[in-house]
């Protein structure tokens, strides 16, 4: 890449980053593990990347593979942070370097700690070969550890890519039921946990106040009491499973430059990325609410309408084109893949 490409980079990276809102800065790695681009503001351009993870992956294996490397201290700002990376040929296909978008860890742990899953519940991101991305609450000392001789990989992912199980952490000992989830897109695994001892407090409290109202009933009411039990632990741990999902759709939808959006089964927008922004000139947040369908011309939303009507009837994907008018005036023609998400049971 010469100077003048550098150049360019360096405004797209700068773009990218504050697009995204959620990456901490791009990079361009050379050949050698130097550091030719980047938009972080300051760095050390000395400093050597060549011993990573993404860059000897890369530098070994020719292909455009994405790899989401294991978290790294940064050696450009500092910090935790979780690195997705792609490689870059030559124009006669040499290995050239690597492309590396940079998530900070705190962004996940963050976000994990928004769903209430008890004082001592946990939340635990790995890749498919057992390498752990992030955990909430957070533990720096487990970041990069290889679990993949643990229970959930040698026993509960074999022939399984979701499920339900109990067990003991080998961290701290705790009790848990646990949800885990992989996902078949990029192998990510993520492990719910609640803790057994708060979960049953809960349903006892709640079971001695019922036992004491209808004393008269007790065989009764105890049969119901475990039935409650067991439902509320099947729909904690499919809350969790669904909290996994999300955490997995955001950690990809917000790093990308393309723009996603989630629909409700009407067509309203009830989740769209940041990419929206540079795409058709519009915040996402003005978009949440309405229907996909508005700014549309009229055969065009006829399209639309159509592919929403087979989705719900069992189609898994289409692909249509689409005309839309943007708030400066100018049109724009659109390319959009329509997917149909799983429901959860």
């Amino acid at each position: 890449i010469d100077g003048h490409s550098n150049l360019r980079l360096l405004a797209e990276m700068k773009r990218l980053a504050r697009l995204s809102g959620r990456i901490d800065f791009f990079s361009f790695v050379d050949q050698n593990g130097r550091v030719a681009v980047s938009s972080r503001e300051a760095y050390d351009p000395a400093v050597d990347l060549s011993d990573r993870e993404y860059f000897r992956f890369h530098r070994d294996n020719p292909g455009p593979k994405a790899l989401i490397g294991k978290p790294v201290w940064s050696r450009l700002g500092g910090g935790w942070i979780l690195t997705i990376s792609r490689r870059y040929d030559h124009p006669e296909g040499s290995f050239g370097g690597v492309l590396i978008a940079a998530l900070p860890l705190t962004y996940l742990t963050d976000f994990f700690e928004k769903f209430d899953i008890g004082t001592k519940g946990t939340f635990l991101l790995t890749r498919g070969d057992g390498i752990v991305l992030a955990r909430a609450p957070e533990r720096e000392d487990m970041y990069a550890m290889d679990i993949s001789s643990h229970e959930l990989f040698t026993r509960r992912l074999v022939g399984a890519s979701s499920g339900v199980y109990e067990y003991q952490s080998p961290v701290d000992g705790e009790q848990r039921f646990g949800a885990f989830a992989r996902s078949p897109r990029t192998g990510i695994v993520i492990l719910t946990a609640a803790s057994r001892p708060e979960t049953l407090a809960a349903w006892s409290a709640l079971a001695r106040i019922r036992w004491t109202s209808f004393g008269l009933i007790l065989a009764l009411a105890g049969v119901a009491a475990w039935r409650w039990a067991h439902q509320t632990r099947l729909r904690r741990a499919g809350e969790m499973a669904l909290a996994a999902r999300e955490a997995e759709f955001r950690l990809l939808a917000e790093s990308s430059s393309q723009m996603i959006q989630r629909l409700d089964a009407n067509g309203v927008q009830v989740y769209v990325s940041p990419a929206a922004t540079d795409v058709l000139g519009i915040a996402p947040e003005a978009l949440l609410g309405h229907s996909i369908v508005e700014g549309l011309d009229r055969e065009s939303a006829l399209n639309v309408g159509a592919v929403l009507h087979k989705l719900r009837f069992g189609t898994r994907g289409e692909t249509v084109v689409l005309k839309r008018d943007l708030p400066d005036g100018r049109e724009v023609w659109l390319e959009v893949a329509f997917s149909r998400m799983p429901t959860t049971a």
